[in-house]
């Protein structure tokens, strides 16, 4: 069975991400997708 993300799911991963850090790298964006799709829940930056 594959999971596929909603446009809601990747827009609140995108929105949750940009909370913690204002300038998301890429690279920080496409740990939150990964995060998300692997736990079904967002991903906790540590502070910079």
């Amino acid at each position: 069975m594959k999971y596929v993300l909603s446009m809601q799911d990747i827009q609140s991963i995108v929105d949750n991400a940009n909370q913690q850090h204002v300038d998301c790298t890429e690279n920080e964006l496409y740990q939150a997708f990964l995060y998300y799709y692997d736990n079904d829940a967002f991903i906790l930056f540590d502070d910079k």
